[in-house]
């Protein structure tokens, strides 16, 4: 990844959707989202949960919970990175982010996402599909 084409504290929102898990160096991508962020600005990033429910009972079942071994597989989507909601918090507070919230967006039930459950991933999001994160730039002191 190269630096991105803009000047420090360009931007008031950052958008990374579903980006983090296809990166090799993700502490070089916070640096950027950073660098470009104003102070306060706000970063919003998703990306798979590899704790979901879904992948936890694949698990149970000896089945490989979506989880690419090699980018050759016929049904590779790219990612390198796996996260959890405690992963990503603390790789956002190392890069001096201020977590504002956290969510999912749904449960699945169905490697296909056809039977989910919305209420679940509100009630318990650490079991939803997606980890989305909110977080702005702290200030300097």
């Amino acid at each position: 990844m190269s630096r991105l084409p803009h000047e420090r504290d360009f931007f008031d929102l950052v958008i990374a959707g579903e980006i983090i898990e296809h990166l090799y160096d993700t502490d070089f991508f916070l640096k950027e989202v950073r660098r470009v962020l104003k102070p306060g600005g706000y970063f919003l990033l998703s990306t798979p949960n590899v704790a979901s429910l879904g992948r936890r009972l694949q698990l149970f079942w000896g089945m490989n919970p979506a989880i690419e071994i090699s980018p050759n597989e016929p049904e590779s989507c790219g990612h390198i990175r796996y996260f959890t909601f405690k992963m990503l918090k603390e790789m956002l507070r190392k890069h001096k982010f201020k977590i504002l919230n956290t969510k999912s967006d749904c449960v699945n039930f169905s490697k296909n996402g056809k039977i989910k459950s919305i209420v679940l991933a509100r009630l318990y999001p650490t079991l939803g599909a997606s980890v989305i994160c909110l977080a702005c730039k702290m200030t300097r002191k």
